[in-house]
């Protein structure tokens, strides 16, 4: 579904002057129930304390961030959306916005709401599960890589969370600023984080819930 996807070429898109260029990519890796999640929600609610970020889209396909969750972890003013329309309109027409999105088919959806995200500048993006939108071994959402090459030139932060680092694109991993790396059991994904540092093959299957890895 493209319900958002406007005809034009990248030059129709300001960039943004240098100083206003400030973003990140983070990332949370680690096994259900690890404590992957929590620390995104920690680092989101310090964000919005900042005061400094007035647009926030949570893309939430698994249910992480219900009210009750949400004042847990003093997010507040948070408008839960799952209609996509509902989404877009409610984006620009509002210039500033807290909003969870709970899609249906987000493989169908994601190019309206990356290309949405483009255009308005200046969000933070988090995903949950990144891996269902840009897969290591099917094509990626087109939309989300550019987000994640040329987001810096929108100021567009990433937030991102996956069980299995193996399967997530490499293009982000390469481009991702932070991991926090959690519990992770998985031989595949076991091996695949040793090109970060060498010993997390052996740290990480061991470590308790919410004790985390830090690199950068």
């Amino acid at each position: 579904m493209k319900l958002f996807q406007k005809q034009q070429n990248e030059d129709s898109i300001n960039v943004l002057p240098e100083e206003e260029r400030k973003r990140e990519i983070i990332g949370s890796i680690g096994k259900q129930g690890s404590g992957k999640s929590y620390k995104i929600k920690e680092q989101l609610s310090i964000l919005l304390k900042s005061g400094k970020f007035k647009k926030v889209l949570i893309i939430d396909p698994m249910g992480e961030y219900n009210e009750k969750d949400l004042k847990k972890h003093k997010l507040p003013n948070f408008k839960l959306i799952d209609n996509l329309k509902e989404l877009i309109d409610y984006m620009f027409a509002n210039k500033e916005f807290r909003i969870v999105y709970q899609p249906l088919y987000i493989q169908d959806e994601i190019t309206s709401i990356g290309e949405a995200v483009y255009t308005l500048a200046n969000v933070v993006l988090v995903v949950e599960e990144i891996d269902l939108i840009i897969p290591q071994k099917s094509k990626p959402s087109p939309v989300m890589l550019k987000l994640i090459q040329r987001g810096r030139h929108r100021a567009i932060t990433i937030y991102w969370t996956t069980q299995t680092p193996a399967e997530v694109n490499k293009l982000l991993i390469k481009n991702t600023n932070t991991f926090y790396v959690f519990k992770v059991t998985e031989k595949n994904d076991l091996s695949y984080l040793t090109f970060m540092r060498s010993d997390l093959k052996e740290k990480i299957p061991n470590l308790a819930k919410y004790e985390f890895i830090e690199i950068k």
